[in-house]
């Protein structure tokens, strides 16, 4: 072999390196959730709207972060900006709590809110719910899934004894579904973990357990089924909870809710036209909707009522 050729494959491989480098460094990126993300300027958006149509604000709970909502809540906005005489803008917040405030305080016209919040806010606030997403076989209901690290030797609840877990926020349903309610039906406690820890984000969550920080952890199906190809695996299913709801407040504009209302009612994913309507919606409403009533409702009040939440 002469130097040039000695040369060449050297080449290649620092080349090769470089690029596996480079791909490793774009996957924990892609990955890494933990850190605040920048804030979401809408400044263009609502002077568009000012400069037409009146303003609407919908609020949005912070299940995940502000960049991964945009991305799939703002196609949402744009869609209703359309289709109706009012000019949406997302309203983000820093917790549930705060867009349940915004409601109740007038910020927002309406939101999306989590099954969990949603009851304790419609029994506080009378806040109201309207539609409700469907999921992939279109039907109104989701599941919170525990998930652990693909080659882990966790395959059931009773093997989270002594365990790490990750959960998502304190006033979602999946941070209280497992500590509240599932351990109990396998004779456990939360004092039989080694710790318990609620993050901002499901997202986070993924992170936290992906990185070995945490043996396991509970998001929504929809989160868990980005990552099962990344390192993640599912060992468990809560019962179907009711689609988490787009909500208004007690004093409500009909005029505004009925145009809401009547935009995403009219979605049906069967058709062509609405398929590629909604490829870049976040996949929590991209099978379109059904209307809502607090009776939906009933069965997580239940499981609350009877794990003492309420």
């Amino acid at each position: 072999m002469n130097r040039t050729q000695r040369n060449i494959i050297t080449g290649v491989i620092i080349a090769v390196f470089s690029i596996g480098l480079l791909s490793v460094f774009a996957y924990r990126k892609a990955l890494d959730i933990s850190t605040p993300f920048p804030p979401v300027n809408n400044t263009e958006r609502e002077a568009a709207g000012n400069a037409g149509k009146p303003v609407v604000y919908f609020g949005v709970i912070s299940r995940y972060p502000p960049n991964i909502i945009y991305q799939g809540y703002q196609p949402l906005m744009d869609y209703l900006s359309d289709q109706t005489p009012y000019h949406f803008v997302l309203k983000l917040s820093t917790s549930y709590q705060e867009t349940v405030e915004q409601l109740v305080d007038g910020k927002v016209a309406a939101a999306f809110l989590g099954s969990f919040i949603y009851v304790k806010a419609h029994r506080k606030y009378g806040i109201k719910c309207i539609l409700k997403p469907l999921n992939e076989n279109f039907k109104p209901f989701f599941h919170s899934v525990l998930i652990t690290r693909s080659k882990s030797p966790i395959y059931s609840i009773e093997d989270l004894k002594g365990k790490k877990l990750a959960l998502p926020s304190d006033q979602s349903f999946s941070g209280n579904w497992l500590p509240l309610y599932e351990l109990k039906k396998y004779g456990l406690s939360v004092r039989d973990l080694d710790s318990l820890h609620h993050f901002a984000h499901h997202h986070t969550v993924v992170y936290q357990v992906l990185k070995g920080n945490f043996d396991a952890g509970v998001v929504k199906d929809r989160v868990a089924k980005e990552y099962l190809d990344r390192g993640i695996r599912i060992f468990g299913y809560s019962e179907p909870v009711p689609g988490s709801p787009i909500v208004v407040p007690r004093n409500y504009n009909p005029e505004v809710v009925d145009a809401i209302r009547s935009a995403l009612l009219k979605i049906d994913v069967h058709q062509p036209k609405y398929q590629n309507l909604v490829k870049n919606w976040d996949k929590e409403f991209a099978y379109g909707f059904m209307e809502a009533s607090d009776s939906d409702y009933q069965s997580v009040q239940e499981i609350l009522k009877n794990a003492g939440a309420n």
